[in-house]
């Protein structure tokens, strides 16, 4: 039986020991989702991206954004292998496209 794509996104994120409880996880689950289906948002993160998220959640994008990267900061900080905390969208890229490759049996 195949996962859904809620269900492997929920899984990555909590093998970066991302915490549910934080506002930034659904938000963040959300932003993977919609670049997993449409790569056209990472061009347009805080016109399109950010503002979808934020009506659907009824807050303000800004929020979105501050969320988010506070989710990814909460996890960076457990990661003891990389320097440095990726940006949101280069988060949200290398999840997408992490996403991808798995559902084509590459990696």
């Amino acid at each position: 039986m195949e996962m859904t794509l809620d269900k492997r996104i929920s899984q990555m994120l909590h093998e970066y020991e991302m915490k549910p409880s934080i506002r930034g996880y659904r938000y963040l689950r959300e932003a993977i989702k919609l670049v997993y289906e449409n790569e056209g948002y990472l061009n347009a993160i805080t016109k399109e991206l950010y503002p979808t998220i934020a009506e659907k959640y009824e807050t303000e994008w800004s929020r979105v954004e501050r969320a988010i990267r506070y989710a990814i900061q909460s996890a960076w900080f457990h990661n003891p292998f990389s320097p440095s905390r990726p940006t949101n969208s280069e988060f949200i890229a290398m999840a997408a496209e992490d996403l991808r490759w798995k559902s084509q049996g590459i990696a």
